[in-house]
C-alpha cells in the first residue's frame, strides 16, 4: 500500500471486524476490571456512553475510542488531503517512466 491513509483505515476496519467477531462469538478476553480507575470513570461518563457504546464489552468500547482517535481520524484526514491535493500536470505523460 503506497498511501498511509489506506493502511490506517484498513487497520481500523480490521480491528472493528475483530471486535464484532469476538463479541458475537462469545470469545471476549478476560481482562482486568476497570471499575474505579480513570478508564472506568471515562467509560461510565454520559458523553462516552453516548458516543462509543457500540459493544456490550466496556473494553471494546474503550479500544474503539482509542482506535478512532489514532487510526480513523488520521486516515480520513489523509484521504481528504490526498484527494484534494493539487496534482502536477505533465506535458508528456508517457515519458514519466
Amino acid at each position: 500500500m503506497r498511501k498511509k491513509w489506506v493502511a490506517l483505515l484498513a487497520a481500523f476496519l480490521l480491528s472493528q471486524l475483530m471486535f464484532i467477531a469476538l463479541e458475537g462469538g462469545g470469545w471476549i478476553p478476560n481482562l482486568r476490571e476497570i471499575n474505579g480507575t480513570l478508564l472506568g470513570r471515562i467509560a461510565e461518563s454520559a458523553t462516552f456512553i453516548r458516543l462509543f457504546s457500540y459493544y456490550e464489552t466496556t473494553h471494546f468500547n474503550i479500544f474503539t475510542a482509542f482506535f478512532c482517535m489514532t487510526l480513523f481520524v488520521p486516515g480520513v484526514l489523509g484521504a481528504i488531503i490526498d484527494n484534494f491535493k493539487k496534482k502536477p500536470i505533465h506535458k508528456y505523460p508517457w515519458k514519466l517512466r
